[in-house]
């Protein structure tokens, strides 16, 4: 479990689970022989969203030890389930894991003593912290937060015995406030993380972000890289202006406005080669993912993208290294290829089989992640308790 710096009892290691208990009465049933390609990959990618949403509760509200151990076995039930493509029973699952969403709530409040707020120009943002050492900043994707994206996939654990972790719900989403501005967005969501800078004393820090956190990441590597160590841009890349898609986000805004669909958004996430989702597969996402954010919110914030777009160059001045993350079958990787040859210093790694939905959570994404990160301390790694401290303190 996670545990905020500066706790009580000053201690920032983790809660492990105890025990693990056995639930496989709770198994859902194999799924029908007879499907076709489209109802197998909605499928899938719907038990993923669910799955993840799931976890993103558990993962909120549950403090006690033997309790998180019998959430977490209940939960791994389901990261079993991602393979079924029964496209009569999908209403089922959608139903079942939405009721076991609904019993978590109700056995548990929200542990605000894990998240930590501040006022970020009026608006304010929630934040987790976890770890020691050199200050790493994860910035969450669009319709996720920081639990979602970067706790239950690991990359939190498996940063923070070696860096000081933090992630921040990005205005609009997860605790933080959610402006249905426009203008409270673009260039705002960058600001966001240096005042986060500002607020705990962190002079400089590593920058790690996934999809629109790519986006809000690769803005800021131009507008403030004298903040920067170094930068990981994980399942997107470069935000331009003659990018085919700023059509496709339009299009989502609208969706949003009207409804409350990331119909658009889904469409365009779908990997090459793969069946384009139904109209009734996207509503039943859609619904999954309204669940747990602001559709006007998300709708002003496709408005406002334009504060994120980054001039070429601005990009060929960077000298910080760079690490670009992404599935080979992302379509975003259109966003990322252009990158070659003009930043200076970075580093394309392609992860082999994934897409935007599952690279964030393959081992590969992590490992390599955390080498780059070693490979690029501001100080050489200390072993003792005080160094440790001491470069902390440093980078503040």
């Amino acid at each position: 479990m996670l545990t905020s710096r500066g706790a009580a009892d000053g201690s920032h290691s983790r809660r492990r689970p105890e025990s693990r208990i056995q639930v496989d009465s709770l198994r859902l049933p194999r799924p029908m022989s007879s499907t076709s390609a489209v109802d197998s990959f909605v499928y899938d990618y719907n038990s993923r969203l669910i799955r993840l949403l799931t976890l993103r509760v558990a993962s909120t509200i549950m403090t006690h030890s033997r309790t998180r151990a019998l959430i977490v076995s209940l939960l791994e039930v389901a990261l079993d389930r991602s393979s079924y493509c029964d496209p009569t029973g999908e209403l089922k699952m959608l139903s079942r894991w939405l009721m076991l969403m609904f019993v978590i709530l109700a056995t548990g409040a929200a542990c605000a003593a894990e998240e930590r707020f501040f006022d970020s120009n009026g608006v304010r943002i929630c934040y987790l912290e976890q770890g020691q050492g050199e200050p790493v900043i994860l910035i969450h994707g669009f319709t996720a937060n920081s639990r979602l994206n970067w706790v239950l996939p690991g990359v939190v654990d498996a940063l923070d015995d070696n860096f000081r972790v933090i992630a921040l719900d990005m205005r609009g989403h997860g605790r933080s406030d959610k402006p249905h501005d426009s203008n409270q967005y673009g260039i705002e969501l960058v600001h966001d993380v240096t005042r986060l800078m500002d607020h705990l004393q962190i002079a400089r820090a590593h920058v790690v972000g996934y999809s629109m956190g790519a986006f809000i990441t690769c803005k800021l590597l131009t507008t403030a890289p004298e903040r920067l160590i170094s930068v990981t841009l994980g399942g997107a890349g470069w935000p331009r202006a003659e990018d085919p898609r700023q059509a496709t986000l339009d299009e989502l805004a609208e969706a949003l406005e009207k409804d409350r669909s990331v119909g658009p958004l889904l469409k365009a996430l779908t990997p090459p080669g793969k069946p384009v989702p139904t109209d009734e597969q996207l509503r039943s996402t859609s619904f999954v993912t309204m669940m747990v954010n602001d559709h006007l919110a998300l709708a002003a914030l496709m408005r406002g993208r334009d504060g994120l777009l980054v001039p070429e160059t601005d990009l060929r001045k960077s000298r910080l290294p760079v690490l670009a993350l992404i599935g080979d079958q992302d379509p975003l990787k259109t966003s990322v290829d252009p990158l070659v040859g003009v930043l200076p210093k970075l580093q394309l790694v392609p992860i082999e089989g994934a897409d935007h939905m599952s690279a964030f959570v393959n081992p590969q994404f992590r490992t390599v992640l955390l080498k780059f990160l070693e490979s690029n301390r501001l100080h050489p790694k200390l072993e003792s308790a005080g160094a440790v401290e001491a470069v902390s303190a440093g980078t503040r």
